[in-house]
Parts: C-alpha cells; structure tokens; sequence
C-alpha cells in the first residue's frame, strides 16, 4: 500500500486507514453483539469493554484489520490506476523478498523469544530489528549500504511512504495485543524498527534531526519493555481467564488465570477471577475432566477457605469456604487432616460444636492420622489453639480433657516451639506457652523423652529452668519447682549442678536431709559427666562446693569411701589447699592404706 503513493497520496493514505480502522470498527460490533447476548454488560466502561473485546474476540479482531487492510491495498491501486507498466512490474517484483524476509524474520523471532538470559535476548533483538532497518532502507534507495545487495524500489514520495508506514503501526500493535501468544519483546521491537524506518526518511537530508531517527525508537523499546509490557502482559491473562470464565470455559479460564499469578502472585484482578473459577467448578464432573482436575490449586483453595474463615464470615461465605474444602478433600484425601481443621473452624463459626468438637478430638489423636504425618502437623498447633483458646465449650469438651491423655500436652508444647522458632513475639503463642508449661509434670516430661537422661528435643528447658526458680525458694510452691529444675537440667547438662544444687537447698531447708542428700548426688554427677573444665564460673563452684559438702557429710555419718571419693575429687578445686590432704591422709590410715596416707 505505501510503495506506490505520490501525487495524491493524501487521498490514498487517508482511504487505507479508513477501510483498516474501519473493518476492524464492524468486527468489533459483531463481538459486542455476541458479548451482549451471553449477559455480558458495559456498565459505563467503554474502554475496558473494547480491551476486553480485543482479546476475547482475536480472530475477529484479525479478520477485520487484515480484510480491511486488504480492502484498503484493491481501492488504493484503483485510485493509482495511473502507474505506467514498469512501476506495476518493480512492486510485483517486490513481492516475494518482502514474504520471503518477514518469513525469516519471524522465525528469527520466533527463536529469539527462547532465549532466557534478559540481556542477551535484548541485544539479540535489538540487533536483528537494526539490520531490517538497515535493509529496509537500503532497498529503498535511501541509504546506500555495499554489504547489502537488495533489488532497490525508488520511491515516488518518500514522505508518503513513511507515513503510512507511522498510520501501519497501531493496527500491528492492535495484532500483537489480540493475539493468543503471550507478547514479548520481539513484537515491540518489530514495531520500533517501523518507527525507525519512518523517521529515517520524514528526517531525510535534516543532519541535525538524524540521531532522532534512531533514539526515539530505542527509547519507546526499553520504555514499553520495562514499564508497560510486564503490567500489560498480567492483564492481558487476566482478562481472557474472566472472558473464559463468564463462558464456562474453566479449564482455559484455570490456565489464564493461573499464567497471570506466575507473573504477578498478588494480581487481585486474577486472584478474585481465579477464586471464582474454582466457586464455579463442579466437583463430579471435575472428576471425568484429568486435564481440568490437574490445573486445580489446592493449596490457593485452602489458602481463600482459611481467608474467609479466619474473619467473621457470613453463611454465604461459609458455604463458599465448605464448597473449597469439599472440592480439596475429593480431589487429594491426603490434605483431609488440614480440611478437618477448617472444617471444624466453619462448624464453630456455624454454632455446630459438637461437629467441630469431633472433628478436634480426631485431629488432636495421632492415633487417627499418624503422628508424623504431614498435613496434621502443619494444623496442629492451630487445631490446639482453636480446642484452648478461642472458644470456652471447646476448651472444656476437647481441650483440658484431650491434654490429660499420655504424650498430648508435650505434643502441643512441640506445635508452639516450633512456631515461636519462627515468630518468638507472638503474643497468642506465648500465652498459650504459659498455659501447657503452667500444669507439666515430671512424669509427663519422662515418658515422651523415653528415658532416664534423655532430653526431649524441641522442649524449651530454659523457660521449665524460669518456672522452677521462680517457685523453688517459695514453701508452698518449692516441689513444683524441683520438678522444673529436674526437667530444665535434662536438657541443660552444662547447668546442671546449680540446677540440683538448688533442690537440694529447699529440701534441706524442709528438713528433708536423704532427699537433699540424693540431689547433691546428682548435682555431683551432672558436673562430673560435662568434666569441671567445661563448667562456666558459676557452675563449676556449686559442683566443688558440692563435693566439699558431701566429703564433710559422709565423714559425719562415718562413711570413710564415700568421704574419700569427694574430698578426692575436691583436690581438683582451686580452694581445696593443705586442709583437704590432710582430711584425706587421716581417712586413709583410719582405712589401713598406710601408702595412699603416706602419699
């Protein structure tokens, strides 16, 4: 169309954009005439209607640019009827290096678009559309390029020429927006080269122009590149999966939508339209449908049924909050211990509590599911929460009772250390902390290490460590806090004979010398199995202490071996001198060993 123009290429130009715009204009009423009768509505908004044409309706949005553009090229050669035969004969000869080059260059880009690397891809491009200019320009007889051997077409109106190429860029961006292919920077690169061609010859001899030629084009790429396209493209899926939606067409619509929230996770656009899907399907067909069923996602299900849940839902919102927990419980079973804990979330919401009460008993009972199972350990914490916290009657049904089982209070201690490893100021946590340490018992802590010495990995033995000595120095209280200390002391070995040492100290105080005497032993022993050397300050004085003390009570009750045993032991002590070898040279002549008292 744009070869042959010249004297009245005004005329022509003008009859080329109007058949163009024009058979697009007449297939984009057809497209709103179908829209309309499916129940599709404008509501006032003209503009997203059309954009929403466009890409709804491609091949009629095709179909009325390149008819009519085509319309426009058969009128425009009537009305340059005038061209004598060697003209006609240089355009027809034209023809096919124009097909045949844009049939490369589209493979070119075309392969160009699977190049990964960002920066290669743009040099790539970049260059690829450079050269085109180059040849377009060259062919033209507008620049003379000696490495490049094109048939040249003199041009009878250069100005005319390039603007028809400007009026031609719209309706091929209008292409690349409607299609189904996901827009790249090829396409805007193609387009930027037209742009360049066009200001190349409107600039023409104007030297002092020449460098807008080439600068504007480059610009308008990385501008669109990098601040409209990645927005555009998100739309783009956006709009087709709602359109695709609106048709009952979910699998294309899942497809749509899902593309959209690769490129942007919190598109609210796709995430609303990808939730409505998922409100729409319909789980016995989805059954028959392995291509649909495989493009679900569960976990977002989960994710939207938790969001409604965890606010004060209506019943329309709880019956959309149940669809998704059905659609996930029939389509992965294994996800039914994280379904079982919204499930009972939405029957306490409803008032149902002897559901959601349970419903909680059989998620709480490792027996049901396995204790190691997965999908029960991401909800058990908040199932705890949910069966302690947030409603009295369950607490009082499931809760307190379900905690006086074997090994249930220690596995709730283990839900909330493992989230507070993450989140450590979490006010409802910690709250929730204090209430499973506050009724803990020994033998509870005994039978889930599962042995004498064993710790209990995950148990934080600091805070049961704060328990016990803010009760030990209390009368009333100081046997709850032996208990802590003896737990803290399982799993802080290296605090072990101030821990016992302090125990000791109560009972000798409650007058209850064996059992003190019994806790010195084992303050004695705690700091013999870490080694002195490795004891802090602290430490390392009450377990020498410790030795003196038990050296002097067992030479009290006149038990010689033992006295022997710590006082020789308390050598090692920096204060043990002069005084303790000589209590350990009489206790060895009161023994008979004449050479140890000698030595």
């Amino acid at each position: 169309a744009a070869l042959p123009l010249s004297a009245t290429w005004q005329q022509g130009l003008a009859c080329f954009a109007a058949c163009t715009f024009g058979g697009l204009a007449v297939t984009l009423f057809i497209a709103a005439v179908l829209k309309l009768r499916e129940g599709v509505r404008v509501n006032g908004r003209l503009i997203a209607f059309i954009l929403f044409l466009l890409l709804e309706s491609p091949v009629l949005t095709y179909s009325g640019i390149l008819i009519g553009a085509g319309i426009g090229v058969v009128l425009l050669r009537n009305m340059l009827g005038m061209l004598n035969e060697a003209e006609q004969s240089a355009l027809r000869a034209l023809l096919a290096p124009v097909v045949g080059g844009s049939a490369i260059a589209g493979l070119v880009f075309g392969l160009l678009r699977q190049v990964q690397h960002r920066v290669a891809r743009t040099v790539l491009i970049l260059a690829l559309s450079g050269l085109m200019l180059s040849m377009g320009l060259n062919s033209l007889g507008l620049v003379e390029i000696s490495w490049i051997n094109l048939q040249q077409y003199n041009l009878a109106n250069p100005t005319a020429f390039a603007c028809l190429v400007l009026v031609g860029i719209p309706p091929f961006y209008l292409l690349t927006f409607a299609g189904h292919e996901e827009e790249s920077e090829v396409e805007i690169a193609a387009m930027c080269g037209m742009l360049g061609l066009a200001l190349a010859i409107l600039v023409g001899e104007q030297r002092q122009y020449a460098s807008i030629a080439w600068l504007v084009p480059v610009a308008t790429y990385f501008l669109y590149t990098i601040r409209v396209l990645p927005g555009l493209r998100i739309l783009k899926h956006a709009f087709r999966g709602l359109g695709y939606a609106r048709g009952s067409k979910y699998r294309k619509a899942l497809l749509a939508f899902r593309r959209a929230l690769q490129l942007d996770p919190n598109n609210r656009i796709a995430r609303d339209g990808f939730w409505e899907v998922h409100r729409s399907l319909d789980i016995d067909s989805l059954s028959r449908d392995p291509q649909t069923l495989g493009l679900v996602d569960l976990d977002l299900c989960l994710d939207r049924a938790g969001g409604l849940l965890l606010s004060r839902p209506n019943s329309v919102q709880l019956d959309e909050a149940n669809r998704l927990l059905d659609l996930v419980a029939r389509i992965q079973p294994n996800k039914e211990p994280q379904v079982a804990y919204w499930r009972a979330v939405a029957a306490t919401h409803a008032g149902d509590l002897d559901r959601a009460a349970n419903l909680l008993e059989r998620l709480l009972d490792p027996s049901h599911h396995g204790a190691d199972h997965p999908e029960r350990l991401a909800v058990l914490l908040p199932s705890w929460q949910l069966a302690l916290m947030l409603h009295p009657r369950l607490r009082e049904r499931v809760g307190e009772p379900m905690l006086q089982l074997p090994g249930r209070r220690i596995e709730a201690i283990l839900a909330v250390e493992r989230r507070l490893s993450e989140t450590p100021n979490e006010a409802d946590l910690i709250s929730l902390k204090k209430l499973l340490y506050r009724d803990l018992t020994e033998a509870e802590y005994n039978e889930a290490a599962g042995g004498e010495g064993i710790a209990v990995n995950g148990f934080d033995h600091q805070y049961a460590q704060h328990l016990g000595l803010s009760m030990i120095n209390d009368d009333s209280h100081w046997q709850r806090g032996g208990e802590y200390l003896r737990i803290a002391a399982r799993g802080l070995p290296a605090l072990g004979p101030t821990l016992f040492v302090q125990i000791a100290q109560a009972q000798r105080r409650m007058g209850l010398m064996d059992e003190a005497r019994h806790n010195f032993e084992l303050a004695k022993r705690a700091g013999q199995s870490v080694g002195p050397r490795n004891l802090g300050d602290a430490e390392r004085q009450a377990y020498f202490s410790t030795l003196k003390y038990l050296g002097e009570e067992a030479l009290a009750r006149g038990d010689t071996d033992a006295a022997i045993d710590n006082f020789r032991l308390y050598q090692e002590s920096e204060h043990s001198g002069l005084a303790t070898l000589r209590i350990l040279a009489d206790l060895y002549e009161k023994k008979g060993d004449a050479l140890a008292a000698a030595r």
